[in-house]
């Protein structure tokens, strides 16, 4: 009876190792595996779609989905064609975004002038300073929230 307990006690032992073991291997070859087309902080795959001209995007697309869907010689000058006219148009809709984006932040600034103008003629220049400072704390608490999303990206 002795002898059976040992036998058992070494053979859960074993058993035990070989399950770790193998959820181990297991792991290691899961981490292996391809990465995802979405690799890196957003930022870096706007750079990259960026360099490309709208007709190597319309292109690159087109071929994905000659790939995926088994288009025909015919089919695929069409879908090129209107996958180009897709891309330039996401091209002239970001530079007019862009545009719209700048001019509203100038906007904004002369209507901040504006309003710190207005609280010039009301607070005494002690609580003016006192306002300029706690402006420019927030500014560099929000510079420093920036940066640590930034940094979690990466």
């Amino acid at each position: 009876m002795f002898l059976y307990l040992k036998f058992d006690i070494k053979m859960k032992k074993g058993i035990l190792i070989s399950f770790l073991m193998l959820g181990i291997s297991v792991g290691i070859f899961a981490q292996n595996g391809q990465p995802t087309q979405k690799q890196g902080p957003p930022l870096e795959r706007k750079a990259q779609r960026n360099k490309f001209t709208p007709e190597e995007r319309a292109e690159v697309h087109t071929k994905r989905m000659q790939a995926s869907v088994g288009l025909s010689k015919e089919q695929y000058q069409k879908v090129l064609s209107i996958n180009l006219e897709q891309e330039k148009k996401r091209d002239a809709l970001r530079a007019t975004k862009k545009v719209e984006r700048q001019s509203s932040h100038e906007k904004m600034r002369g209507e901040h002038e504006a309003m710190r103008i207005k609280y010039e003629s009301v607070l005494t220049p002690e609580q003016m300073n006192k306002l300029r400072a706690e402006e420019d704390k927030r500014r560099g608490e929000m510079i420093g929230e920036k940066k640590r999303r930034n940094d979690k990206r990466k």
